[in-house]
């Protein structure tokens, strides 16, 4: 855990719990960069880089995480975290889930499926009709 005040600590996870609201509502939308397991989005003249990294624990066992970090307006890092930081295994499982919500998104994935599932229902015979 990292060594942060605890006020920082709670603008940390009010930061998460925001972009993952967003993110799922389609509020916020994430760009993959070409490092895999890395996205970014800009807020004004900040940007929020979502990172899935791994480290290895103690006993040479690959242990993933997510890093959050915030840079400037020139593509300095001013502030990250990890879920760790913010709480663990519930953050970091939303933070999972969100990062498929963007990987579906970004392939095109959800949309193509929206498509299918109304032509099907077009061609339904037992389909109600509004």
């Amino acid at each position: 855990m990292a060594d942060a005040p605890t006020a920082t600590v709670a603008k940390w996870r009010r930061l998460t719990d925001l972009l993952l609201k967003l993110t799922e509502i389609g509020k916020i939308s994430w760009e993959k960069t070409a490092q895999e397991g890395k996205y970014l989005t800009s807020m004004g003249s900040e940007t929020i880089v979502l990172q899935e990294m791994e480290a290895v624990d103690e006993r040479g066992n690959p242990h993933p995480f997510f890093k959050i970090s915030i840079h400037n307006f020139i593509d300095e890092e001013v502030d990250s975290f990890t879920d760790d930081d913010i709480g663990g295994m519930p953050y970091f499982s939303r933070i999972r889930d969100m990062i498929r919500v963007i990987e579906r998104k970004a392939t095109g994935a959800e949309e193509t499926l929206d498509e299918l599932i109304s032509r099907l229902d077009e061609l339904d015979p037992d389909r109600i009709p509004f």
